[in-house]
């Protein structure tokens, strides 16, 4: 299984697995601010030891992870949150139907429409991809955590996880 843990901005981390299912790449973020650690997305359930085992060879143990934030709640977003204990967890509360319901407890805090959330992570509601799908800016870094509202299905990568966005503009 082809995975990818590399560093998008100072203390921010991008995680990839190539999901053969779907012909895609899954993606989800680590966040590191002020002694929290926060997981953007999770991942499927079925590869959560992927995502796990790479955090652990960067020093990062599931159980050190302080906050999760969903950006929507499919289950490539949402699957490997039960597998972290009890944390804070978030998700925008038009997305609460799509989860299911032995791991909505994970997600009992709720997402503003627009504003602040965790860690100095501005929140908009976007309701696209899904009624509750959100994106997430972090200012200090600069990156923008926008869940699956840019997609490419079935492309590889063609160098680093990590670009400038130049490709895509030029694709969208």
């Amino acid at each position: 299984m082809k995975t990818y843990l590399e560093e998008v901005a100072n203390n921010v981390y991008a995680f990839l697995v190539w999901d053969e299912s779907w012909n895609s790449y899954n993606n989800c973020y680590l966040l590191l601010e002020n002694n929290n650690i926060i997981l953007i997305d999770s991942g499927k359930e079925e590869h959560s030891h992927f995502l796990f085992s790479s955090l652990k060879k960067k020093g990062i143990f599931k159980s050190d992870i302080t906050h999760f934030i969903a950006t929507h709640g499919h289950k490539d977003h949402i699957g490997a949150i039960q597998f972290l204990g009890e944390i804070e967890g978030y998700i925008h509360n038009q997305d609460l139907e799509l989860i299911p319901e032995n791991i909505r407890n994970k997600l009992n805090r709720k997402l503003p429409d627009i504003g602040p959330t965790v860690t100095n992570l501005e929140c908009v509601l976007l309701g696209h991809h899904t009624k509750g799908s959100v994106l997430l800016y972090h200012r200090r870094s600069k990156v923008l955590f926008c869940g699956d509202h840019i997609c490419f299905f079935g492309e590889p990568l063609s160098g680093n996880v990590v670009d400038i966005g130049v490709c895509e503009k030029e694709k969208i």
